[in-house]
């Protein structure tokens, strides 16, 4: 886990701990504190609350609502999957034998991404 996302997690437990708090927990620099927590807040992951707090719940909410979006799709493939394997065990003709594999194919390749 990179030092990035240990700060994210350290200020989504706690959004008012100090950097300084920060820095000694993770065995940083106060510099490094700030700087990651500058970019996250320039690329809309953070926002800075009173008391020199951070918080972090948008990026994580977000990152939850990806995953769950994610888990559904993969889902729905796997589904796709059953389907064309069911296929292709009734197909005879070798031409749509392999189109059936070549989308089976792509179809986990999506799933593994």
């Amino acid at each position: 886990m990179s030092n990035a996302e240990k700060i994210r997690e350290l200020y989504r437990d706690n959004p008012h701990i100090s950097r300084d708090e920060v820095a000694e927990k993770l065995g940083t620099s106060k510099a490094v504190i700030k700087a990651s927590i500058s970019r996250d807040v320039k690329q809309g992951k953070a926002v800075y609350i009173e008391n020199n707090g951070v918080d972090y719940s948008h990026y994580f909410n977000t990152n939850t609502a990806k995953k769950a979006l994610m888990d559904s799709k993969n889902e729905i493939r796997w589904e796709m999957v059953e389907l064309l394997l069911a296929a292709m065990r009734k197909e005879t003709d070798g031409d749509k034998l392999s189109k059936l594999s070549d989308k089976v194919d792509r179809l986990l390749k999506e799933i593994t991404e």
